[in-house]
């Protein structure tokens, strides 16, 4: 601490101010970002010229992102001390919002929560955009800024990155905050990330609560599309809860809706989604039936991979629904091979249909392989479901591989 000090009074008074207020950022941040945040009334009147004086002095770092942009951060302990200098100088609140403010404004120019290539440009920003959010969520932030962050860049990260729980306790702390406009667009879609993320974990009553909170919003919002997909989740998530007659109800619902609206990735998706209840009742037929219809709207209309990997994945277990383990594993493997990302949560429902598929076939050794695979994430990720479903596989491939204990 007292060689940074040193170093930090060595600085002329520019730099100093500088150096402080890129304590604002957590991890590191590119040079954009520091100018328009840190930059003017004080500090250095070129912040490149800054930046480097600061790095000759050892108080930060310069590495190059994969994408070729360098960033700049600075270690744990030099962050902490310019954090301090930046309280002390009275201007960490202002400091701050500007912080948040250029995080949504760069949330807000991705194209598609979806887009793979919007993805990998905002995971580098993970640690600023989370303390934006912690910033605004606090007393005297701003709480709409937190609701967008969320909306525009957060859910999509915890769902396909697997911090399901991280993405719940945020949730709920927001949508705790009393200052909350109920009736809003943005309230509702937390409540609906919410819902998709309790979903995931098992915990299908207080899901349950949250779609049926987003959908009275909805419903006073006149927003069609929001809630045919939130009808949907309902089914969804009463499926998961070994419902199936109110699930098929729902879905029912969902679909005549969908098919008003001519939306055809929700078409798709509620398609894929009353194959897996028929799945469930060990409905083949009335299962590919579906998945045939779901798979033509998808090439069709050129829909996103993640729904032609369900429809794949669905055939796969309709296969071993038929006995024909062979054609399944071939499904499975097809499913495995659409670039949906190492989090995402069909990719361990494939590969628990691989490992029981291969239990069909009578080759515990490489079905115990991949169902290990599949509960490592699931069990990571908080997946209740998909650990019990390959927890119970394992046992199966313990049995055939005569390991009764």
């Amino acid at each position: 601490r007292d060689t940074i000090g040193w170093s930090h009074a060595l600085l002329p008074a520019p730099e100093q101010v500088l150096f402080r207020r890129i304590g604002v950022f957590v991890g590191d941040g590119t040079l954009a970002a520091i100018e328009a945040i840190c930059g003017g009334n004080g500090a250095s009147p070129d912040v490149v010229a800054g930046v480097a004086t600061l790095l000759d002095h050892s108080l930060l770092r310069r590495r190059i992102h994969p994408d070729g942009e360098p960033r700049f951060g600075m270690l744990e302990t030099v962050r902490v001390y310019a954090a301090e200098q930046l309280e002390t100088s009275g201007e960490a609140p202002a400091l701050r919002d500007a912080h948040a403010q250029f995080y949504l404004a760069l949330a807000d120019e991705g194209p598609d929560e979806d887009d793979e290539i919007w993805q990998a440009r905002i995971t580098p920003e993970y640690e600023n955009l989370r303390a934006a959010l912690e910033h605004s969520n606090r007393a005297g932030g701003d709480l709409t800024v937190a609701l967008r962050l969320i909306d525009t860049a957060l859910t999509a990260f915890w769902y396909r990155h697997g911090t399901w729980q991280e993405g719940i306790d945020a949730l709920e702390r927001a949508l705790s905050d009393p200052r909350n406009d109920t009736s809003s667009a943005l309230y509702a879609s937390a409540c609906a990330d919410l819902g998709q993320l309790q979903a995931l974990t098992g915990s299908y009553a207080a899901a349950r609560a949250n779609f049926e909170r987003a959908m009275d919003s909805a419903r006073a919002a006149s927003d069609h599309n929001f809630r045919t997909w939130l009808t949907e989740r309902l089914g969804w998530v009463a499926r998961e809860h070994g419902d199936s007659a109110t699930a098929w109800a729902r879905m029912t619902e969902a679909l005549a809706f969908a098919r008003q609206q001519e939306n055809s990735w929700l078409l798709a998706g509620i398609l894929n989604s009353m194959a897996e209840i028929a799945i469930l009742d060990e409905d083949a037929d009335r299962a590919e039936e579906l998945l045939a219809e779901s798979q033509a709207f998808a090439e069709h209309h050129q829909l996103e991979v993640d729904t032609q990997f369900w429809t794949v994945n669905h055939l796969g277990h309709a296969a071993q629904l038929r006995g024909n383990f062979a054609r399944a594993v071939q499904l499975h493997q097809d499913s495995l091979a659409y670039p949906v990302g190492e989090h995402y949560v069909g990719l361990f429902w494939a590969q628990l249909g691989m490992g029981e598929s291969l239990l069909g076939l009578s080759r515990p050794d490489e079905a115990a392989g991949w169902l290990r695979k599949g509960l490592a994430h699931s069990w990571r990720q908080g997946d209740r479901a998909c650990t019990s479903y390959g927890l119970a596989g394992l046992g199966t491939a313990a049995a055939l591989d005569e390991e009764p204990e």
